[in-house]
């Protein structure tokens, strides 16, 4: 028995020696793999906050604005149609005591109910974006109606305080042929509304 004991030490020793080499070959591993991940998550990540980084800057770029010949082009469109508009008629708008006149000149005041009520199905359809009620914005249309209450000519601009706004004037435009007709308005008192001018707000 004492002639096997070196034997079975250096076998105990060899695979004392091979069971860490093992260990010390599956930490390497281990670590190896965990390093992977580790630049491959990073990279993962710094890609997505590059996309993320030029998504946001790209959101945050201005729409291109419009050239110098569209602005152009836009204001000339504005002018043409004001210059177009007849001058004569009456005026009214939202608020104060507007008054109401013929095109012969004469002018009576109409009643509030009538103005308020003529105004109003003007702007049921006069539908504006929140971006596109601006501050001060006012709009002026020439309207001639029948008397009863249809649209004798199309709608026509007088003028528009923010220029820049056409888009807006033709929306009011459009809201005034498609609401009418505007039977709120006393066939007998006709003379006085035929040919009248309205000033449109927000």
């Amino acid at each position: 028995m004492p002639t096997s004991r070196p034997a079975n030490l250096e076998q105990i020793r060899e695979e004392a020696r091979t069971a860490v080499a093992q260990r010390a070959e599956r930490e390497k591993e281990e670590r190896e793999r965990e390093e992977r991940e580790k630049r491959e998550r990073e990279q993962r990540e710094r890609e997505q906050r590059e996309t993320a980084t030029a998504a946001a800057e790209a959101a945050q770029q201005p729409q291109p604005s419009q050239s110098n010949t569209d602005a152009s082009e836009l204001a000339d469109l504005v002018n043409d149609l004001i210059n177009n508009a007849p001058t004569t008629g009456a005026t009214t708008g939202q608020g104060g005591s507007p008054t109401l006149g013929d095109v012969g000149g004469t002018s009576a005041t109409l009643s509030q109910t009538e103005i308020g009520a003529f105004i109003a199905a003007i702007k049921r359809c006069w539908n504006l974006l929140p971006n596109e009620q601006v501050p001060g914005l006012e709009v002026a249309v020439n309207v001639r109606l029948n008397q009863d209450g249809s649209l004798a000519d199309v709608p026509r601009l007088i003028s528009l305080s923010h220029p820049e706004l056409s888009f807006v004037a033709q929306k009011a435009l459009s809201a005034v042929a498609g609401c009418g007709p505007y039977n709120m308005l006393s066939a007998a008192t006709y003379d006085q509304w035929q040919n009248i001018n309205v000033t449109l707000r927000p």
